[in-house]
């Protein structure tokens, strides 16, 4: 897949926060079920305070380059990654549906990349704050999405380091 071939999406104000309300969901309840969260009724401030409680390493993995590991399971449900390898259902944080993760899973489930996932068990992504990258098992690194965000995300960094 050539950089030309990545699809460019603009996200919204709206789903940019409410994917981040959704991080601080997961990691303050740890629920190791998928569950959803009506967005219109619950709304709060995604501020430094509440964010720098949420972002050290005890609560997810990071990459060197700072992105931000979400792994899907087999029902395309999104959580957060707690170890390198494989996660046990016990050991997931759910991240509650929004139209961001949406918008991943729907783009994992096309052929292009369901080809990397033939025996599909689930898929991990690397999300920055300008790309969502994929890392396949035997293959290179790869952009799936790029992204334009309509402000600098508390969780998703732009690429630090380059390997």
């Amino acid at each position: 897949m050539s950089p030309a071939d990545v699809d460019m999406v603009k996200v919204s104000e709206a789903d940019l926060h409410r994917f981040e309300m959704a991080l601080v969901i997961a990691c303050s309840r740890r629920l190791n079920t998928p569950f959803k969260i009506d967005f219109d009724i619950v709304d709060f401030p995604v501020n430094e305070k509440v964010v720098s409680k949420m972002i050290e390493p005890k609560y997810f993995k990071r990459r060197k380059d700072d992105a931000l590991v979400v792994s899907f399971d087999k029902y395309w449900s999104p959580f957060l990654c707690n170890r390198i390898s494989v996660n046990l259902p016990k050991e997931r944080w759910y991240i509650p549906e929004n139209n961001f993760t949406n918008l991943i899973a729907r783009k994992l489930q096309t052929p292009e990349q369901m080809r990397f996932t033939p025996d599909w068990d689930g898929a991990r992504i690397f999300v920055l704050g300008d790309s969502v990258r994929r890392h396949p098992e035997g293959c290179k690194e790869f952009k799936i999405l790029q992204l334009d965000l309509p402000y600098e995300s508390q969780f998703l960094f732009k690429r630090q380091t380059l390997w």
